[in-house]
């Protein structure tokens, strides 16, 4: 693969973030993320050292410097990152996360981020009201972090809109990843 031939790296990262079963990966913009490399995306990221690749190629495109920007669905702050890198000391970012485990570990990694100052970490789903709902975990949670979704039975969580939570805010750019739930948000937030 060109990876391996331009960046020979790729393969002391893939056998050395591999064998563990939680890393600390250094993303190309320099943050340190840890990562269950047992995981999905962590196991992407300690392989790869990035996630998505043209998603990513494209949120470092469109964010500039200042920008206030929104990750829902933050899961373990991959984009969160990239976006508080990218928005610097005079932009913020709003992340989004509502699983008790998968937010325990966005916060760990944003405390560690060199500009987590301009990170504001929720702990809370978005959706089209406000109040409680329930995050139902699927089968293969354990390798698929990224899988909750709102449901009526499961874990309980609190629901914000986004109209509520960021009044008046105007939003450079929203990545939000919520399992089927982004039209809801979407509604949550007509006037965000």
């Amino acid at each position: 693969k060109p990876a391996y031939v331009y960046h020979p790296s790729q393969i002391l990262r893939r056998v050395t973030n591999t064998r563990r079963r939680e890393a600390r990966v250094r993303v190309p913009w320099g943050d340190r993320l840890s990562v269950n490399t047992k995981e999905h995306i962590g196991s992407g990221i300690a392989r790869l050292g990035v996630h998505e690749l043209g998603v990513t190629e494209t949120i470092y495109r469109l964010v500039q410097t200042g920008d206030t920007v929104i990750d829902a669905g933050a899961n373990l702050g991959y984009f969160t990152s990239l976006l508080a890198h990218r928005v610097g000391p005079g932009g913020h970012v709003h992340a989004f996360e509502p699983h008790p485990v998968t937010f325990k570990r966005l916060s760990s990694n944003v405390a560690n981020l060199a500009n987590s100052a301009s990170v504001t970490p929720h702990r809370c789903a978005v959706s089209d009201h406000e109040g409680e709902a329930h995050l139902s975990e699927p089968d293969d949670f354990e390798y698929h972090a990224g899988g909750a979704m709102l449901a009526t039975v499961g874990i309980a969580v609190s629901v914000v809109t986004l109209d509520l939570a960021l009044p008046d805010t105007p939003i450079a750019l929203m990545k939000i990843d919520i399992e089927g739930h982004e039209l809801a948000a979407l509604h949550g937030g007509m006037r965000t």
